[in-house]
């Protein structure tokens, strides 16, 4: 299952000490329900979810916890740098039709 962003809108996210665990909190709660679902899914953030204060490399941190987080190795280069990190996934396209 593929889950393209804009879980959490930041907005809501003060920066205080009380709100310290933020992003974990909501995001370890959404992704608790997905692993329920016993399924591989992959997660790509949007522009909302990183209004929350973490980075990629904390996003990934947390989400990667999850037994049921897939990725992949994505040997694409972006302006000559390597485009790899926990955000990559693949989704198989199958078909019941043998033909």
């Amino acid at each position: 299952m593929a889950i393209t962003g804009d879980l959490v809108s930041g907005q809501i996210y003060d920066g205080s000490k009380e709100q310290a665990n933020f992003w974990e909190h909501y995001f370890e709660e959404f992704f608790h329900i997905m692993n329920s679902y016993n399924i591989p899914w992959g997660f790509v953030p949007g522009y909302h979810d990183y209004e929350s204060g973490l980075s990629t490399e904390e996003m990934e941190r947390i989400i990667m916890k999850s037994m049921f987080h897939t990725e992949v190795k994505n040997n694409f280069k972006f302006l000559g740098k390597p485009l790899s990190h926990g955000f990559n996934f693949n989704v198989p396209i199958e078909t019941n039709d043998s033909s």
